[in-house]
């Protein structure tokens, strides 16, 4: 029993380490202090790395916009003069909008039109740390209108340009022929990652699964393209080929060549919620100011972590190796959500640091409950449980807790806004670090500093 209790002690150390590793900030340390100046990057570790390029993930925690600023576009819907109904327009375009950037994962987004005399404007305001901001605005507010071609035979070595005629689609008239296939009719889509880049792989409809598969063999040996908008985007041929291998017609097809996953997220949400009624034109984009900024957040974080500190010096003299223990899961809770913060998609606002507070406060209310038995304010005494951490009622609640958030967050998921998806994230967090620590870390760890005093005792004599 000692052997195995040593082994997973071991074990576990190691998990801390990997994790205290994982919640390593990225902050500047400035310091001056007369002669000494000190001002580097404190970076935390790239997740790639420690995975060996099996996982990417910039392993910080995103800000929302109470502490990051944001990116605000003013963008013209381009009318005909003779068009009537403008704002049932307007609202048809903002929804469409508004879905390319949930279903592109930009959270925290905010999208709605506004008539400025004769002219209606779309606004749209986007967290500014966004990775691929410039892309974002070039495909989300795009047309969305995604056409299949096939290169012909012959093709010309001259390209001949019309008067007022795009050059790419005098490019496209006269090297290719539109299959006259609705791509934007679609049922799902996927996003892959190949050696260097991304595809989208989307699924047809079934009419033009069958349409392209009739129109196919003509273009056997020669390259099939998309055209979104004014983009032209590489369809698989050799994927094709295996559709029509396996199953006898095709299935989808497969986007290729796109450099970066929020890139293929970005053109897959606007092939799935286009095309739009009407060109769209950006006049301008503004930064805007965070509600609080990172100051603000600076300092709850260094006030956090005093209150934390004087928290675990006091439990530390009051109940001596229960407070000790105590103090481990004081510091294990906040690790255990932060790393989970770092590695889920949950953005860091105010609601979510009150979310941890109350789970915090949680914590300490359970554990406190599990070590002390009752206390005499006259008497200035505390009395200890008998045992630590064994109240079957706390962990009857502590269970039936979690296991109810744990249901109401997956029902979140799939029906829920943004907004509260996000705050749910961290509750459900808050509650299965809760669940762990109190069922099962602590307890452990009390058990095995009890059997390793009692193997130093038997040594020593």
């Amino acid at each position: 029993m000692k052997n195995k209790f040593y082994f997973i002690y071991i074990i576990f150390i190691l998990v801390i380490l990997f994790s205290s590793i994982i919640v390593w900030p990225n902050r500047w340390i400035n310091l001056d202090i007369g002669s000494l100046h000190y001002h580097k990057l404190w970076a935390g570790p790239n997740l790639g790395s420690l995975t060996f390029e099996r996982l990417q993930n910039r392993l910080d925690i995103e800000l929302g916009r109470d502490f990051e600023d944001s990116l605000k576009y003013k963008v013209l819907i381009v009318f005909q003069e003779s068009e009537i109904n403008r704002g049932y327009i307007a609202d048809d375009i903002i929804n469409r909008l508004a879905k390319r950037l949930e279903k592109a994962d930009v959270a925290e987004s905010d999208v709605y039109w506004r008539r400025e005399e004769e002219d209606y404007y779309v606004y749209v305001e986007v967290n500014a740390a966004y990775p691929n901001i410039e892309e974002l605005e070039d495909i989300i507010f795009s047309e969305g209108d995604l056409s299949i071609w096939g290169e012909r035979e012959t093709a010309s070595e001259e390209v001949n340009f019309e008067e007022n005629e795009d050059p790419l689609q005098s490019y496209l008239r006269q090297n290719y022929t539109n299959l006259n296939i609705n791509a934007n009719d679609v049922k799902s889509y996927s996003i892959g990652e190949t050696d260097d880049s991304y595809f989208i792989r989307i699924a047809l409809s079934e009419d033009q699964c069958k349409s392209l598969s009739d129109q196919i063999y003509n273009y056997w040996g020669s390259s099939v393209i998309a055209q979104l908008d004014d983009q032209i985007l590489p369809i698989d041929g050799q994927e094709l080929a295996k559709q029509l291998e396996y199953y006898k017609q095709v299935k989808g097809i497969k986007v290729a060549g796109i450099s970066s996953r929020e890139s293929a997220q970005l053109y897959g949400a606007a092939i799935m919620y286009g095309p739009l009624s009407h060109k769209l034109e950006v006049i301008s984009s503004e930064s805007v100011d965070s509600l609080y900024g990172r100051n603000f957040l600076d300092t709850m974080i260094i006030a956090g972590a005093g209150f934390i500190i004087l928290l675990s010096i006091l439990s530390a003299l009051f109940f001596r190796k229960r407070g000790v223990i105590f103090t481990i899961g004081i510091w294990l809770f906040c690790l255990l959500v932060i790393t989970s913060l770092k590695l889920l998609p949950v953005k860091l606002t105010l609601i979510n640091i009150f979310v941890f507070l109350i789970g915090f406060g949680l914590f300490v209310y359970f554990s406190l409950r599990g070590m002390i038995s009752s206390i005499d304010i006259k008497a200035r005494r505390i009395e200890l449980t008998e045992e630590f951490l064994n109240n079957l009622d706390d962990k009857t609640k502590i269970k039936n807790l979690a296991s109810i958030i744990l249901l109401i967050s997956l029902l979140i998921e799939f029906i829920s806004i943004w907004e509260i998806k996000n705050i749910n994230r961290v509750s459900a967090l808050c509650l299965v670090s809760i669940w762990i620590l109190y069922m099962y870390i602590l307890p452990f760890l009390y058990k095995f500093i009890s059997i390793a005093q009692n193997d130093f005792q038997k040594d020593k004599l």
